[in-house]
């Protein structure tokens, strides 16, 4: 009986000490030993992450820069967005305009507004045609932003003129794409008939001199 009380003893001891020397080391900050940790959580219940950051763009859709180094960017959001300049210097500076008739502003986006210029000189439409003295809707979605150095559109006064085009859409709206000049002065709209075609881009191609 001894005997056998011996061998139970044994073999106890012998899978507690295996499980022992196969068992997973303890997780780090368990243990005594352990190197302190240097990494720090903070959480944020504020819904501070949702603000706007920096020069407080709200979510910025397109980039572009014109031939003095001014860096203009467009925003979609309806409530803040619209057409922003910095300077080549990286300034957040506003954008100067001149209305049709001959008076200045001074705004922070620039949208079409009457308070800015919603009279485009020249229109042209996806349907084919031109006209003038086009009257484009308020929007609040400018969605792309490209600058072309000269354009020359035949059976318009524009020559050789730098543009800066910018397209804008409204769920409610047909999209426009509209050229502004150096005095964001809306000299020409391309236009589409139909709602649906909401711009999501666009690209300027020249050919023979010309934007295509």
């Amino acid at each position: 009986m001894i005997r056998g009380l011996k061998l139970i003893l044994f073999f106890f001891a012998f899978f507690f000490f295996n499980q022992i020397s196969f068992s997973k080391p303890l997780p780090p900050g368990s243990g005594s030993g352990d190197v302190p940790a240097n990494i720090l959580f903070l959480l944020d219940s504020s819904a501070s992450m949702n603000r706007t950051i920096g020069a407080g763009i709200p979510r910025i859709s397109s980039m572009t820069i014109d031939g003095d180094g001014n860096k203009f960017l467009t925003s979609v959001d309806r409530r803040g967005g619209g057409l922003f300049q910095f300077n080549s210097d990286g300034e957040r500076v506003n954008i100067s305009g001149t209305r049709d008739n001959g008076s200045t502003y001074s705004v922070w986006p620039w949208r079409a507004t009457n308070a800015t210029d919603r009279t485009c000189d020249f229109g042209l439409s996806v349907m084919g045609g031109l006209q003038t003295n086009v009257t484009i809707p308020i929007f609040g979605s400018f969605h792309e932003v490209d600058y072309v150095a000269s354009v020359t559109v035949p059976g318009t006064t524009i020559d050789d003129d730098p543009l800066l085009f910018v397209g804008m859409y409204n769920n409610t709206r047909a999209p426009y794409i509209i050229g502004l000049d150096t005095n964001f002065r809306c000299r020409l709209v391309v236009s589409s008939s139909l709602n649906r075609d909401r711009i999501m881009g666009f690209d300027i191609a020249i050919k023979d001199n010309e934007p295509v």
